[in-house]
């Protein structure tokens, strides 16, 4: 079958060389396999994924298998075979199904899927942790189903909207949540936002939004129980946070109500901090060893700082505290990319801070001023590891920004840097803080300009400064 679709027995136009006749005694054999022998999960798994791609190359052959009486049949015993399948295989079997009946157009067919769902997610009420896990299964297939469009992601999602509710509240059941439900639940809102989420209405990204913060709250809660985390439930997590900093809070096409889309905007942006707030204690030094998720961690972080610095304002001070502390510790981190990234959402928070003038001073506060001043300076001052060149630049720009912001203020904060400096000879430290005058001074002492002209112009100053220093103190 995959040879035959490679060489283009299949077009929307016709559906011969037997692959038509091929498709239907295969959903026959899946049909069967998924009833009388379901432990055969890799020959399902493959048969599958043939019919998947058939379905997402042609419309044609898609319409043609809908139409099938065995097609017809798998979908009428699907719920009833979840609870007996592996669980790769629930997902392979919902998601095939799911795409031959999205590509054909036929609400009928997907009507069938839906239904299946449906019975699938009655019969997980009685609170049967493997009926939760199976309707999970499920979720994962049907939300990972491949979507060419708004049109068919709304189809995908309407059944979604439904069922996710409903997935939440049973995987916090005692049985549910001990058989790992909130877990099965996180890898199919993963999926399902990888998939879809660029391409759901308002409505829908609210319903995953809301799914995604009571699958959080709950997989947390148990590992409060019992820590800590493990790594691979960690890093699921992590990338379904990242997964939802992807959408455009304010893309959400020209027909979406503007009510509708700032409740999803909110519950967007609302999901990303509470998520992190609850995960950030929990994110233990062994954990950061792990590279993977030392940059999940801090990359995403960044991403949520830098894409909605301004809401940082509304957060209890405890919490944009904390958001901060996570930022300058990425910041001198050994992984050089995230504490550039880093580096940038502390600029983007400074920038908002400047450009909404008073409010934005206030908030920053002097102590959080002087808090990054300190990282910044020590960063460029600092050889080795944390003084690397590849992060010069982003912390040039986080010194601009603080000008920007107060430069009495960062005067205050850099005298009190040189003054602390650990060093054998007073010179020393007189000329590292005469190198940081002259470096703060350029330009007449104005207004620092925050352009990317002004930054660039200022990446030279900054870089010798950072050569007068380290080699200053590298005699100390």
């Amino acid at each position: 079958l995959p040879l035959l679709l490679m060489h283009g027995g299949a077009n929307d136009d016709s559906h011969g060389d037997g692959v038509g006749e091929l498709l239907g005694s295969l959903v026959g054999a899946l049909g069967t396999l998924a009833g009388a022998w379901p432990g055969e999960a890799d020959v399902c798994e493959a048969g599958c994924a043939c019919l998947e791609v058939a379905a997402c190359r042609s419309t044609a052959l898609a319409r043609a298998v809908s139409s099938l009486p065995p097609f017809r049949h798998l979908c009428a015993q699907l719920a009833s075979c979840l609870g007996q399948l592996p669980p790769r295989s629930r997902a392979a079997l919902v998601r095939a199904t799911a795409a031959v009946a999205v590509h054909s157009g036929d609400p009928t067919a997907f009507a069938g899927v839906g239904s299946a769902m449906t019975a699938a997610a009655t019969a997980a009420q009685g609170g049967d942790g493997q009926g939760v896990l199976g309707l999970m299964d499920a979720l994962r297939g049907l939300g990972s189903c491949p979507t060419t469009g708004a049109t068919q992601a709304a189809t995908v999602a309407e059944v979604m909207d439904a069922l996710l509710p409903q997935a939440v509240a049973l995987a916090s059941t005692p049985a549910a949540a001990d058989a790992g439900a909130h877990f099965a639940l996180i890898t199919a809102l993963n999926g399902y936002a990888r998939a879809q989420l660029l391409l759901l209405p308002p409505r829908s990204a609210e319903v995953l939004y809301a799914a995604c913060d009571g699958a959080l709250a709950g997989l947390v809660a148990q590992w409060a129980r019992a820590p800590p985390p493990p790594e691979e439930e960690l890093e699921a997590v992590l990338g379904l946070l990242e997964q939802l900093t992807m959408r455009d809070f304010l893309d959400f096409g020209e027909g979406a109500r503007e009510e509708e889309v700032a409740r999803a905007a909110e519950a967007g942006r609302r999901v990303l901090f509470d998520g992190l707030e609850r995960l950030l204690p929990l994110v233990t030094e062994q954990a950061l060893q792990v590279p993977e998720l030392r940059s999940l961690v801090f990359a995403l972080v960044a991403g949520t700082v830098s894409e909605h610095a301004s809401f940082l304002s509304v957060l209890p001070p405890q919490r944009a505290a904390r958001l901060l502390g996570a930022l300058a510790t990425g910041s001198r981190g050994g992984d050089a990319q995230a504490a550039r990234k880093c580096l940038a959402a502390l600029y983007a928070v400074l920038e908002w801070a400047h450009s909404a003038g008073e409010t934005g001073l206030a908030w920053l506060g002097e102590a959080g001023h002087a808090d990054v001043c300190a990282l910044v300076l020590e960063l460029l001052t600092s050889g080795g590891e944390r003084g690397a060149a590849d992060r010069l630049e982003p912390a040039a720009d986080v010194l601009l920004a603080l000008l920007a912001c107060s430069r009495p203020l960062f005067e205050r904060c850099a005298a009190a840097f040189v003054e602390n400096l650990v060093v054998g000879d007073p010179m020393v430290r007189q000329r590292v803080g005469a190198a940081l005058a002259e470096l703060v001074g350029a330009g007449g002492g104005g207004a620092a300009d925050l352009s990317r002209s002004g930054r660039r112009s200022f990446h030279p100053r900054a870089r010798d400064f950072a050569t007068r220093a380290r080699g200053l103190l590298s005699w100390r």
